[in-house]
């Protein structure tokens, strides 16, 4: 659910407005190319000289088909409207290991992100994150377990 809070006008750095919105739907992605994860949230700065601070947080798992020396992984880019501001942030390799027991392994993974942005705008502009795979025998799963993935976006007076 969105939530927007507006906060008195102070002088530069002031936090001028903070919207958050949270995620819970349990998504998995097989793509080398990035998609939408269903996180996003919007603000409507209030000057074009303002910044907007983007963080968040998205519960991830990854599957693995063991085989030795194998590195699979997953990124992430921070969408303004159509425009990849972040391009793969926290992208992260994990390695599996063949194992005659096991042939199967989740890795679960939280992932934080924070990006300060200049927009340049008195628009309503839309924020997203995306995912990507590292290579397509894995998987990657977002919010399994009833976990939330939450963003907040904060416009900062300049």
């Amino acid at each position: 659910a969105a939530a927007a809070v507006t906060a008195p006008k102070r002088g530069a750095g002031a936090i001028l407005q903070v919207v958050q919105n949270s995620f819970s739907t349990q998504t998995n992605f097989n793509s080398t190319s990035y998609v939408d994860t269903g996180l996003n949230a919007t603000i409507t700065p209030s000057a074009t000289s303002s910044k907007v601070l983007i963080l968040g947080y998205i519960p991830v798992n990854t599957s693995l088909f063991a085989s030795p020396y194998n590195v699979y992984g997953w990124g992430f880019n921070i969408v303004r409207g159509s425009t990849e501001i972040k391009t793969g942030t926290g992208l992260q390799y994990y390695q599996a290991v063949a194992d005659s027991d096991i042939s199967y392994t989740v890795f679960a993974r939280p992932h934080h992100f924070e990006f300060l942005d200049s927009p340049n705008t008195t628009s309503s502009t839309t924020y997203k994150i995306q995912v990507k795979e590292n290579d397509i025998n894995s998987g990657v799963n977002i919010c399994s377990s009833s976990q939330t993935a939450e963003m907040i976006l904060m416009e900062v007076a300049a």
